[in-house]
């Protein structure tokens, strides 16, 4: 009898010790199973996703885009939260490419204001007469305005071009902020600081 008690006390011993501490793989499928990306973020899970490992990044990035879901179906939240990730991690990320480019163009200001800083840090060391292009030919989009003024991700832009390690690059992005007193004064004070290193 004591040891038929004994066995029972093992099997729930155990059964609670797979509830408290579940296996890396388990925690690995929750958090691919657990985020609702299409809605807003809980506090909880935001400080989840930030806290996930790049490996476990990646697999929820494949879980979603198994899903046919990618940044364009997700809660504006969640899509500023996978580009500063790529803006802090991109050699260990899989997906930044594909994040970046669609954030450039994303409905949200906001969105393309952080896609904006993700691109240049990606290549802000090496960059091609290509890539400046790209950040001219956004500055001059018409969702970048509202009422004839430029948004921030505009000023995001010439921020960005004043960083980058190429020839023309500041060129460009003084001529872009020339017809706007805001953007120029930041222009003109980036310039200065550059100037000091």
């Amino acid at each position: 009898m004591n040891k038929i008690i004994q066995i029972c006390m093992l099997g729930v011993f155990a059964g609670l010790t797979a509830n408290l501490f579940p296996s890396k793989a388990h925690c690995r499928v929750a958090s691919k199973s657990t985020f609702e990306m299409k809605e807003a973020p809980s506090p909880s899970d935001w400080k989840r996703f930030h806290l996930m490992t790049p490996l476990d990044k990646n697999a929820l990035w494949k879980s979603q885009a198994t899903q046919h879901q990618t940044l364009r179906n997700w809660a504006w939240q969640w899509r500023i939260g996978w580009l500063q990730s790529c803006s802090t991690d991109q050699s260990n990320l899989v997906m930044c490419d594909m994040i970046i480019e669609q954030g450039l163009t994303d409905k949200a200001m906001v969105v393309r204001q952080s896609a904006v800083r993700a691109f240049a840090i990606k290549y802000k060391d090496k960059p091609s007469l290509r890539h400046l292009e790209i950040l001219s030919n956004m500055f001059h989009k018409v969702e970048n305005y509202r009422n004839g003024k430029p948004l921030p991700v505009c000023d995001e832009i010439v921020r960005a071009l004043m960083t980058m390690q190429h020839p023309k690059a500041q060129n460009i992005a003084k001529k872009l902020a020339s017809k706007h007193p805001r953007i120029a004064h930041l222009q003109q004070g980036l310039a200065r600081q550059t100037k000091k290193f």
